[in-house]
């Protein structure tokens, strides 16, 4: 789980070979914080059957990357 309350100190997310589950409950943006500060933000979840889900709050920004890798993957987000 991601809890931070937004990310705009920028994050990085790598599963393994397992069943991964990322719930994102700040946004997940990428470009300029407030500071000024370039930020990118990804998720790779790696093989498996993975999934990133929001929840109250959560949201994928454009500039964002999620790479589902190997297996069945499943995203609900807002975007």
């Amino acid at each position: 789980t991601i809890t931070s309350a937004s990310t705009d100190h920028a994050f990085a997310f790598t599963g393994g070979a397992g069943n991964d589950t990322v719930t994102l409950t700040g946004a997940m943006k990428s470009g300029t914080n407030a500071l000024g500060a370039a930020i990118a933000n990804t998720i790779s979840l790696g093989a498996g059957d993975d999934s990133v889900v929001y929840a109250s709050g959560g949201s994928i920004a454009a500039g964002s990357s999620v790479d589902g890798g190997d297996g069945t993957d499943t995203i609900s987000a807002r975007l």
